[in-house]
């Protein structure tokens, strides 16, 4: 895979929120123990009976990834440099 973060978020119909740039995706990533190339990842924060993936956003930016798909925003303190893209339900 090697889309933008434009084309993904149309992909998904999703509200893009975007201050990091059009970053090329190449690797999707839905559990944050297995991040190997973050600037290249796109997180997706899945919501389970077990988890909430939107917890792990925090330590991923920190990890370096700097685009999410999200059904909310994290927090007050959403980074600048990061991409969201607003879903319904991830």
């Amino acid at each position: 895979m090697n889309y933008d973060i434009e084309k993904i978020n149309q992909i998904v119909n999703g509200d893009l929120r975007a201050g990091g740039g059009r970053n090329r995706i190449v690797h999707l990533l839905t559990d944050s123990r297995k991040l190997i190339f973050p600037a290249e990842t796109l997180f997706f924060a899945i919501v389970s009976h077990r988890r909430n993936g939107h917890d792990f956003i925090s330590s991923l930016y920190e990890r370096g990834v700097r685009n999410f798909v999200v059904s909310r925003l994290p927090g007050q303190t959403v980074p600048e440099d990061a991409n969201f893209i607003i879903v319904r339900d991830t």
